[in-house]
């Protein structure tokens, strides 16, 4: 929906919703000391309420509830959409977010051994920011409600378009009519101006007419629904620039299945991008930091290790310690690519002898009880220790730590056009294909498709969730050879 309509409610919901948090902690401290003092008047035999501790004892619980409700809303979908939830959802997402942070909040006092503050008091505070923060979403309504019967409050918007393109669009608009905005009628084409209506909307006149429609009707913003050529877009920007009106030029006429749009601005040009890949520049930004980090962090850590592993290799065949191959990386770049050597120097001579054995689909090639590996190498393999190198590749800013494995050229040479959309994100140590069963589990097609899968679905949590099941993995050895 419009941007600078969903910026103002998701402002006001979350101001509303962190002072409701506020609120029900100062109303919480009342009704608890309330209780207290029913608790001695009485002189209840068959219950226990602790002591209440002045309100400043309870003031810090600001910095944690003030934030937490609102964020917990956010995560649970109470803002996400630019349409209104009915009532009930909304009043479902509030219990839910409510009984997280009571859970939240139950934990951190527990972890950190926080003592003085009863499960009555936090049962309050979870009780009155039910119900305040329901009674905030029924006003919020009744607020948008009374506004919607001031003419004033509406925004009128003229389409011009098809006729199928300006009933899309009314259509739309219609239905976040609660923003204000309403469609006042269509600019029509030169066949339909003898008409009164035009995509079941007044038929204002025609395009060669837009200037004299703009003056004589009470029009804030002209929508353009259908692609114009050039000149007659120019035109109408022109003339709605000179009269002030507002242009908006819909941008859903190019049909796409897996990329996602952004509109951006370069050097002052505005930009229309389709991307395949995340957009999150944040998240995106600290994958790369975590990367680095996480990487310089392992290869401290296991640097005895891997001293151990290469004295075993040089000890047990000739040859070099580290295995060093070109693989592509990101939209085909080339880069060396490191591993502990496991098998004989000799070893991709006889491939070759060995292709008739290959137990994958496609141009990769595995091979169980490969005679080229060593005696370490099988070790090392099973263990996935031969990939301890791989943090100096992650460190340098070639690989990252979780993302598709990194072909061989002559891999990608042989890629279908739907597979080489495995290079638009960084290759990485471990992947879904890694935690899968690897080789025993997973034809060639099925893994390009995780990999896919992957960069679709991303996010740190992916991330995360992957990293947990990779130690899992290397542990138990699943799927290795």
């Amino acid at each position: 929906m419009l941007k600078e309509k969903y910026v103002s409610y998701y402002l006001v919901n979350v101001f509303l919703d962190a002072l409701a948090a506020c609120l029900s902690l100062v109303i919480a401290y009342f009704l608890r000391t309330l209780l207290f003092e029913l608790y001695i008047l009485y002189d209840l035999p068959f219950v226990t309420i602790p002591t209440v501790h002045s309100f400043k004892y309870y003031s810090w619980l600001f910095l944690i509830i003030i934030p937490m409700w609102p964020i917990l809303m956010d995560i649970n979908g109470a803002y996400s959409s630019y349409k209104f939830h009915s009532l009930r959802k909304v009043v479902w997402i509030m219990l839910k977010s409510v009984a997280q942070a009571t859970i939240l909040l139950v934990v951190f006092l527990f972890v950190f051994k926080i003592e003085g503050i009863s499960r009555i008091f936090i049962f309050l505070i979870s009780g009155v920011s039910v119900v305040l923060l329901i009674v905030k979403e029924w006003l919020m309504r009744v607020c948008l409600l009374l506004r919607k019967k001031s003419d004033l409050a509406y925004r009128n918007l003229l389409l011009i378009g098809t006729e199928e393109d300006c009933k899309k669009m009314a259509s739309i608009f219609t239905s976040y009519s609660f923003w204000g905005l309403r469609v006042f009628g269509a600019v029509a084409p030169e066949s339909h101006k003898d008409k009164e209506t035009f995509a079941d909307m007044p038929n204002l006149g025609v395009m060669n007419q837009l200037h004299d429609i703009l003056v004589a009707h009470p029009i804030d913003e002209v929508v353009v629904a259908s692609p114009v050529d050039v000149d007659a877009m120019q035109s109408i920007i022109e003339q709605c620039e000179e009269l002030g009106v507002k242009t908006r030029i819909p941008l859903n006429h190019y049909h796409v299945t897996i990329a996602k749009p952004s509109l951006e601005s370069f050097s002052s040009i505005p930009i229309l991008t389709f991307t395949t890949t995340s957009t999150k520049v944040l998240d995106l930004f600290f994958k790369y930091m975590i990367d680095r980090i996480l990487a310089f962090f392992f290869i401290v850590l296991f640097s005895p290790l891997m001293l151990l592993i290469a004295v075993l290799i040089k000890l047990t065949s000739p040859g070099p310690i580290l295995f060093s191959q070109t693989r592509v990386g990101l939209y085909g770049r080339h880069f060396n690519f490191y591993k502990f050597r496991s098998m004989y120097v000799n070893a991709e001579e006889k491939l070759a002898e060995l292709r008739q054995y290959n137990e994958m689909q496609g141009p990769v090639f595995k091979m169980k009880n490969d005679p080229r590996i060593t005696s370490i190498g099988k070790f090392i393999r099973k263990t996935s220790l031969d990939e301890l190198p791989q943090f100096f590749n992650v460190l340098k800013g070639e690989m990252s730590i979780v993302g598709p494995r990194p072909p061989l050229p002559k891999e990608v040479e042989q890629y279908k056009p739907w597979q080489r959309r495995k290079l638009s994100m960084k290759p990485g140590i471990t992947c879904i294909w890694q935690v899968s069963g690897r080789n025993q589990m997973v034809d060639f097609d099925n893994w390009m498709r995780m990999d896919l899968e992957y960069i679709d679905n991303w996010s740190l949590f992916l991330d995360f969730k992957l990293l947990v099941r990779t130690i899992y993995v290397v542990l138990t050895m699943h799927g290795a050879q």
